[in-house]
C-alpha cells in the first residue's frame, strides 16, 4: 500500500512520473485524504481563520467537523476584504498571489483569493491533465505540432486588485514547455482592455495561420463554433491579415506592438487558405488543420451536450477528452480516458466531503454510494474550509478500482413546483432519453414556474414534433408529481445570446448555463 502524498512531496516529483503517482495515491483514498486535511490545517494554523477555529488542536476528521461548520461564499466576505487590502495571514499564510473572479451561473461576481500553496495545487493538476492527455494522444508532443486554445482573457477586470478568469488562469499556469506548444500567444490573453469580438478574431487568426495544429483546448465547444462561423463570414479579413502580417483588431497600441512582434506575414499560407475556400465555399477544421486529432473540452453536464452538437466540425476519428472538472475555487480532477465526462479526484490537493441530497451529514469519498447525487464540499490550501461549492457530483469506481468523479449540475439549478423539487439533471435525463428515441437534438432548454406548473422553453437544432415532445415530457413530470404548463419554442440563437455575459462591465463568454430560471 502506497504512503500518502502531500504537496511538499509533489514539489520534488518529476512530471514524467505523474501518471504513476496519480494512480498510486488514489489506491488508498482514506489515508491520502486524512493526510492532506492535516497538512492543510497545519499550513493555516497560524492564520486568523485557523486561530479562530483552533486548527492546531485538530487531530482527526471528526475533530475538524466538530470545530468547523460547512461554509458558503458569503461566510468569507470580511476575510476576503482584508486580503484585498493586503493584510497577511487571514485565510492562508501570507498574502494572495492573485484574485480569481467568477460569476459562475448566478450572474453575481465572486472574488476568490489564491494562496501560494493553492496555486501550486492548481498548477500540478494542470500538469497532470497535460500528462494524461499526452499519454492518450502522443501526436501532440511531436516537434512542430501545436495546440489551439480558446479562453477568456487572463485579466478580466482591474480595480483595486487584478481579477483573473478561470479559463485564463489555466493557460497562465502551464509551464514554459507547454506554453511553447500553444499557437495562441499568452500575450494576447494578458491584454487588459480588449473587447470579446476582438479577442475572438485574434484567437482564430493565430490558430488559422498555423496548419500544424493537432489539438483544440476549449471549455465549451460552442465557442469554437462561433469562431468557425466568424471565419466563414469574413474569410477575406483573415486571409489579408495572414498575407500582409497585419492585425485588423481594435486593441491598445502598446499591446498591438507586442503582438506584431510575434506575428509574421505568410503569403503562402494565405494563398493556400484562399484556394481551399474558393474550391469549397467554406473552411472547416479538417481543411485548415489537416493533421488534427483531439479536442479537449468539458464533456459533462449541459456543456457536454454542446460537444455532441459540434462534433461534426472535426474529422470523424477525432478523440474527445474531458478537460476536467473545476472552477475558480479549484481544479478537482484529472481525466484519464477519452469520451468520458469523469476524472480521478485530485485527492492530493483538496479534502473532499460529499453531502447526499436530502441528508445532513457529509461523508468521505470511500463512504460514497455509486450513482448517487452529492453536493461537493471542499477544503483547500486556498483558504476554503468545508466550503459548499453548490455543485452536484456523482462518485463511482472504475474498472481499475479507482474513484471517478463527475460534475452533474449546480445544486441550486432546480425548481420547486407545488412543493416538489426538480433538478436540472433530472429534466436533462428526460430530454436526452426522448432525443435518443426520436433522433433529434435540443440546442438549449430552460424551465420556469408558471402559475404552479412548469413552463419549458426549448431551442431545437431543426424542426421537430413539439406536440409529441410535450406529451412525453408531461408524462415524465407527472410521475415526479409536477404538472407541465406548456412547451414553448425559442428563436434560433437563444443559446448563443445567453452565453454572452456582462462581467462587471466587461463582456466575456460564459461557459455554463442554468436550466431553471
Amino acid at each position: 500500500m502506497s504512503k500518502p502524498i502531500t504537496i511538499n512531496e509533489l514539489r520534488d516529483i518529476d512530471s514524467k512520473q505523474f501518471s504513476d503517482v496519480l494512480r498510486q495515491l488514489s489506491q488508498n483514498p482514506d489515508e491520502e485524504q486524512k493526510a492532506v486535511l492535516m497538512d492543510i490545517l497545519k499550513y493555516a494554523k497560524d492564520t486568523e481563520f485557523g486561530k479562530q477555529h483552533r486548527f492546531s488542536e485538530i487531530k482527526s476528521i471528526e475533530d475538524y467537523r466538530n470545530q468547523v461548520s460547512v461554509t458558503e461564499h458569503s461566510d468569507y466576505t470580511e476575510h476576503t476584504e482584508k486580503i484585498i487590502q493586503g493584510k497577511p495571514d487571514i485565510l492562508f499564510p501570507g498574502t494572495a498571489t492573485e484574485f480569481g473572479g467568477t460569476s459562475g451561473t448566478t450572474g453575481k461576481t465572486k472574488i476568490i483569493p489564491e494562496s501560494e500553496a493553492g496555486d501550486f495545487v492548481k498548477r500540478t493538476v494542470v500538469k497532470m491533465r497535460t500528462t494524461e492527455s499526452a499519454r492518450i494522444y502522443p501526436e501532440q508532443t511531436v516537434a512542430g505540432k501545436m495546440k489551439f486554445t480558446i479562453t477568456n482573457g487572463t485579466v478580466i477586470s482591474t480595480d483595486a486588485q487584478t481579477i483573473t478568469s478561470a479559463s485564463g488562469q489555466a493557460v497562465a499556469r502551464a509551464d514554459a514547455s507547454a506554453k511553447a506548444k500553444l499557437v495562441v500567444p499568452t500575450e494576447l490573453l494578458q491584454i487588459k482592455n480588449i473587447e470579446s469580438p476582438d479577442l475572438d478574431y485574434l484567437t482564430m487568426l493565430f490558430g488559422l495561420a498555423d496548419k500544424n495544429v493537432v489539438m483544440l483546448i476549449c471549455n465549451n465547444l460552442v465557442h469554437f463554433y462561433n469562431l468557425h462561423k466568424l471565419l466563414n463570414k469574413e474569410p477575406e479579413r483573415f486571409f489579408s491579415d495572414i498575407e500582409n502580417g497585419t492585425l485588423s483588431a481594435n486593441i491598445p497600441q502598446e499591446d498591438m506592438e507586442v503582438l506584431l512582434r510575434l506575428w509574421k506575414a505568410n503569403p503562402k499560407r494565405a494563398a493556400e487558405l484562399r484556394e481551399i475556400y474558393n474550391q469549397k465555399g467554406r473552411l472547416d477544421a479538417i481543411d485548415f488543420w489537416p493533421s488534427f486529432g483531439m479536442v479537449s473540452c468539458w464533456l459533462s453536464s449541459s456543456v457536454g451536450r454542446n460537444a455532441k452538437e459540434f462534433a461534426y466540425l472535426f474529422p470523424k476519428d477525432t478523440l474527445f477528452l474531458h478537460w476536467g472538472y473545476g472552477a475558480t475555487e479549484g481544479k478537482f480532477d484529472i481525466p484519464v480516458e477519452p469520451f468520458s465526462p469523469k476524472g480521478i479526484p485530485a485527492l492530493f490537493g483538496y479534502f473532499f466531503e460529499f453531502l447526499e441530497l436530502g441528508t445532513k451529514e457529509p461523508v468521505t469519498i470511500s463512504e460514497t454510494k455509486p450513482d448517487t447525487y452529492y453536493e461537493l464540499i471542499v477544503t483547500s490550501y486556498s483558504g476554503l474550509y468545508r466550503y459548499n461549492i453548490h455543485d452536484i457530483v456523482t462518485v463511482n469506481k472504475g474498472e481499475d478500482g479507482l474513484y471517478r468523479m463527475e460534475f452533474i449540475c449546480k445544486s441550486y439549478d432546480n425548481i420547486n413546483i407545488d412543493g416538489v423539487t426538480l433538478y436540472a439533471s433530472e429534466l436533462t435525463e428526460y430530454i436526452e432519453k426522448y432525443e435518443a428515441e426520436n433522433n433529434i437534438f435540443l440546442r438549449y432548454f430552460r424551465g420556469e414556474n408558471e402559475n404552479g406548473k412548469l413552463l419549458l422553453r426549448v431551442e431545437p437544432v431543426s424542426e421537430f414534433n413539439c406536440a409529441d415532445f410535450e406529451t412525453y415530457i408531461k408524462e415524465k413530470l407527472k410521475l415526479k408529481g409536477i404538472d407541465l404548463s406548456r412547451v414553448e419554442v425559442m428563436p434560433q440563437g437563444s443559446r448563443n445570446k445567453a452565453l454572452v455575459l456582462d462581467f462587471d462591465g466587461k463582456i466575456v463568454n460564459q461557459t455554463k448555463l442554468l436550466v431553471f430560471k
